[in-house]
């Protein structure tokens, strides 16, 4: 029989043919009768399979050839490249084990027989470019692929997805490893790698940041970071529109005034996130009719305008809405730099949870007092506050909820938003409540001159009312909640003792006595 006088020895996959369509692999085979000779320059009908998961697996692909030996009775075909009878030779899927199987006629026939089956062991994965140019390289789904699950994965030692290509997206998975150098995902120009030279990441993304790094090139009028949008590229003449512009000297936004007539987008705008159906509600707007701002605007430094300013009500300082004490005590606030303060003293005679301020056991000292001027008549107007000694009150529980005592550095930061040390004393006073005036513009923060009360015993307590009309005092957040007394006080003066500048001065910190009692006003914890 034909089974009996022909028997297959396989050569060798020796490359890849890069054909038009579709692509295909070098196969050679020697075919030899029963009694060992070449079966040579003859014609014969050759079947190829490709088999898939085993060598009795199913098969994904087979084709037909018709071709001559050589005289060494070897056959050289190009799997793919054959008469189809089943299968797609582009979806066989190379990921799995593959096994081909090979069948001859020697008559030229289609009567084949099997002559063996083996694994391809090396996967000619440049088949998968099919209709892409000499080496590239295609990765594509295979049928019934989970669109929800990867085409394409690069994984780290630790088997963690690093990078992975879905359906309809790319993602990149950026490690928190604070010890790598490498960590992250970063764009970087080519240096010269065979000199040592350093790297230079353009984009890089970590865990806590995202930073563009821009570097300056006369050369390159594409310097910088760029958005532009779509011109026709396949026309010549047509210049690129860029409508972002980032470069190491200047950032700007480019708006097309020919298009505004025609969109009611035109221009910059940044919104907040509404029913986009319906209505959008835009915070900023620049076009080249006007600069819209929805929200206030606030600037730590000078505003420098060189036309006229037209306001649709007075110019007053920025209040982030009132606070109200466990009492029901209502407090107006004012926005300064990133701080938000109480704009009044607090007078609140419980903590924040409820519990009373109690006199204390131990000195029968009052926790609080009433601010009286130097006659001892107390001050009928509330907006005075009261003054605490902070020897007898829990300095964690007497700010309302979501407010705090200010500490050493809320109290620094507040100076120098307000002018520093020899300017800051006028632009915290309230005008309305001062003997003297200031030559500041008051920043809305409204001290008031309640001065402070000492303590002392003899023959009983008694309270002595100092300074009135003439300073304000704060308390500072103590260093050590422990030892209350080490707290430090911050002064703002009218002119009494401060000759360098009487109207404006500011002094801190200070150290108080044991009993002393002074104004209290909470910041709000950012």
């Amino acid at each position: 029989m034909i089974k009996n006088l022909l028997c297959l020895i396989l050569l060798a996959l020796t490359s890849v043919v890069y054909s038009q369509a579709p692509n295909g692999f070098l196969y050679q085979a020697l075919v030899k009768n029963a009694s060992g000779y070449p079966l040579a320059s003859q014609s014969v009908s050759v079947k190829i399979s490709l088999l898939v998961g085993s060598i009795d697996g199913e098969s994904a692909y087979s084709e037909v050839h018709s071709v001559v030996t050589s005289p060494l009775g070897v056959v050289s075909i190009v799997v793919g490249t054959g008469v189809l009878t089943t299968g797609n030779f582009l979806t066989v899927p190379w990921d799995e084990q593959v096994f081909i199987k090979f069948e001859v006629d020697p008559n030229g026939g289609g009567n084949f027989v099997p002559s063996g089956t083996s694994q391809i062991v090396s996967v000619p994965y440049a088949i998968k470019a099919a209709g892409l140019a000499k080496g590239a390289i295609e990765v594509k789904p295979s049928a019934g692929h989970n669109p929800e699950a990867p085409i394409f994965i690069v994984r780290n030692s630790n088997n963690q997805i690093v990078y992975a290509v879905y359906e309809d997206g790319v993602r990149f998975n950026v490690g928190d490893n604070a010890k790598s150098t490498r960590g992250g995902f970063a764009v970087g120009g080519l240096v010269d790698q065979t000199k040592g030279g350093k790297e230079v990441n353009y984009l890089t993304i970590l865990p806590d940041s995202i930073r563009f790094n821009i570097i300056g090139s006369e050369k390159s009028n594409r310097g910088g970071f760029a958005v532009g949008g779509l011109v026709d590229q396949t026309r010549e003449g047509v210049s690129q529109v860029d409508y972002m512009i980032l470069r190491p000297d200047s950032i700007r936004f480019a708006i097309d005034e020919g298009s505004l007539d025609k969109s009611r987008r035109g221009g910059f705008a940044i919104g907040g996130l509404v029913d986009q159906t319906k209505s959008f509600s835009n915070y900023f707007i620049v076009n080249r009719d006007c600069t819209f701002v929805s929200t206030p605007l606030v600037a730590s430094g000078n505003v420098a305008v060189s036309g006229n300013i037209f306001t649709g009500g007075s110019i007053v300082p920025l209040s982030s809405g009132p606070v109200t004490d466990y009492n029901g005590n209502v407090y107006p606030t004012i926005r300064i730099g990133s701080q938000t303060w109480m704009a009044e003293n607090l007078r609140s005679i419980s903590y924040n949870d409820g519990d009373a301020i109690q006199i204390s056991p131990i000195t029968a000292a009052y926790p609080y007092h009433v601010p009286r001027d130097s006659s001892g008549t107390p001050i009928p107007d509330q907006r005075w506050g009261l003054l605490y000694n902070l020897q007898h009150i829990n300095p964690v529980k007497v700010c309302p909820i979501g407010w705090r005592l200010p500490s050493a550095p809320d109290w620094m930061q507040l100076i120098e938003q307000s002018g520093g040390f020899e300017m800051a004393g006028g632009t915290l006073k309230d005008r309305n409540f001062w003997h003297y005036p200031t030559n500041t513009q008051p920043n809305g923060f409204n001290s008031r001159p309640t001065g402070y009360v000492f303590s002392f015993h003899a023959a009983g307590w008694f309270h002595e009312f100092l300074n009135y009309g003439t300073s304000a005092s704060f308390w500072s957040r103590p260093e050590f909640i422990s030892l209350y007394p080490e707290s430090k006080v911050f002064i703002i003066g009218s002119g009494d003792g401060l000759p360098q500048n009487p109207f404006n001065t500011v002094e801190f910190p200070l150290t108080p006595t044991t009993l002393e009692a002074h104004a209290i006003r909470c910041i709000k914890i950012q």
